[in-house]
């Protein structure tokens, strides 16, 4: 369906899922799409107080295995936990930017010791998983949700520049038979106005800032 739309998406992988299926990402690459790391398994949280040795083994090994397919420029951890060090280690890891802070609709510049790396917001409250595991809403509930935020920030892009709208997806919610009709229904409706500029995270990282800020 994303091709369909000619949608480029992030899409975040654990290390793990790279080494034991190498085809899965070979097939998210050559549909035109990019791959962000998310730590070696959903089991490698980051956390206060681990041991610093720890977080840059994660790091270093998810890196390493993903970067042998492709460039790797974000990163999301799993849960979208964080250290207090977690930043600094993905910019000593060259890692751009980040999807762990669910924030507002504008790119933030996060500063560390080591470096800068950029926030790009990664929504909870529009996420498939969370309206229809989490809230049980329902198809129509989902579609019209998309629509309502989507109209919202439109309409203040007119006057405050451009805004982001992320959707986080997964295969397993939204792409099952009788829900990705609404999937569909919400981008169409997306993609209909002028001016949508549907972007991955290193997109949205090359054109940041823009060139009025």
């Amino acid at each position: 369906m994303l091709q369909e739309f000619a949608l480029p998406a992030t899409v975040t992988t654990n290390a793990h899922i790279a080494e034991r299926y190498p085809e899965l990402i070979e097939d998210v690459l050559r549909a035109g799409h990019e791959i962000a790391a998310e730590s070696l398994t959903m089991d490698t949280l980051h956390y206060g107080g681990m041991d610093a040795s720890v977080e840059i083994e994660y790091i270093d090994k998810s890196l390493k295995i993903l970067r042998a397919f492709s460039e790797v420029n974000g990163w999301l951890s799993p849960a979208k936990s964080q250290s207090a060090q977690t930043l600094e280690l993905l910019v000593q890891h060259n890692v751009r930017y980040c999807l762990d802070w669910a924030h507002d609709e504008l790119p933030t510049t996060m500063h560390t010791p080591s470096g800068e790396l950029l926030a790009i917001p990664h929504s909870v409250e529009l996420s498939d998983r969370q309206i229809f595991s989490e809230y049980k809403h329902s198809e129509a509930s989902y579609v019209q949700q998309i629509k309502d935020a989507f109209d919202q920030l439109y309409c203040e892009s007119a006057t405050y520049g451009g805004r982001l709208l992320t959707l986080p997806l997964s295969g397993f919610v939204s792409g099952l038979p009788y829900r990705i009709g609404a999937l569909r229904e919400a981008l169409g409706y997306i993609l209909k106005h002028p001016g949508v500029w549907p972007a991955t995270g290193s997109a949205i990282l090359q054109a940041w800032p823009p060139a009025s800020a």
